[in-house]
């Protein structure tokens, strides 16, 4: 790939191009209203601030306070490279993500996936909301996402017995 200036030069060609800023654009303004519709349905849940990332994840929380009193959060994570929506049990420090890591570890996950514990790693458990997400249909994307989480939530809740 070469040095950081060869990295740049590709870079600034591509941002010339026009679409890496529009779709940028258009995934932080889908995920803020996102976050805006969810937040106004569910009173009952923390939610975090939206980050926009590195061009690599865009996420927010959305945690249920029963989770929140654990010092675990749910978070809707848009990963760039793949181009789908995830959903991370995430916690809020390493200490308390081992806890429940390990005590996950020992029940059965079904669909989810037990991530690895290991440096740049928060998730403990990850699923797929949404692999092929439709940008073009915001109101049923923000629906098909909303179900998820809610579902999601409420799986979380289920195994780690609260």
């Amino acid at each position: 790939m070469g040095g950081i200036q060869s990295c740049i030069r590709r870079y600034t060609a591509e941002i010339r191009k026009n679409y890496l800023q529009q779709a940028f654009r258009h995934i932080i303004s889908f995920m803020s209203t996102c976050k805006s519709t969810l937040e106004s349905s569910y009173p009952d849940h923390v939610f975090g601030n939206l980050y926009p990332g590195y061009l690599d994840m865009t996420y927010f929380s959305c945690t249920h306070k029963r989770l929140a009193q654990l010092k675990l959060k749910i978070a809707l994570v848009y990963i760039h490279a793949s181009g789908r929506f995830e959903l991370w049990l995430a916690a809020q420090n390493k200490k308390i993500q081992s806890e429940y890591h390990e005590l996950l570890k020992h029940k059965e996950l079904g669909l989810y996936t037990l991530s690895d514990i290991q440096p740049g790693v928060d998730a403990i458990v990850t699923c797929t909301s949404i692999g092929q997400p439709d940008f073009d249909d915001p109101k049923q994307l923000v629906s098909l996402i909303e179900n998820n989480i809610i579902a999601f939530t409420d799986d979380m809740i289920r195994l780690i017995g609260q």
